[in-house]
């Protein structure tokens, strides 16, 4: 689903926990057509546990997957993405 935590503004960034195994955490965001935007999730630790594993998605409105990355490297996730459609997407962590 498309329930999240808030919204992301582009150039924004978001410090998570993970409250549970498999806990995923989704941010809205609004992105332009014609615009290419990156996106960046970091599995290291902030004061707390690292992630075992950095996964990100980027969905449409609709919710279904348009890119995801699974350890772009071995600390983070990366996305480029260059948006066709106007509109609010999310950002699955």
């Amino acid at each position: 689903g498309t329930g999240t935590l808030g919204s992301l503004a582009v150039n924004g960034s978001f410090y998570g926990t993970v409250e549970k195994a498999g806990d995923k955490d989704i941010f809205a965001i609004t992105l332009t057509a014609g615009e290419t935007y990156s996106f960046d999730l970091s599995r290291t630790a902030n004061g707390g546990v690292a992630l075992d594993n950095a996964y990100l998605r980027l969905l449409n409105s609709s919710g279904t997957q348009v890119l995801v990355n699974d350890d772009f490297n071995t600390s983070n996730a990366h996305l480029t993405f260059k948006a066709t459609v106007s509109g609010t997407y999310y950002l699955e962590a």
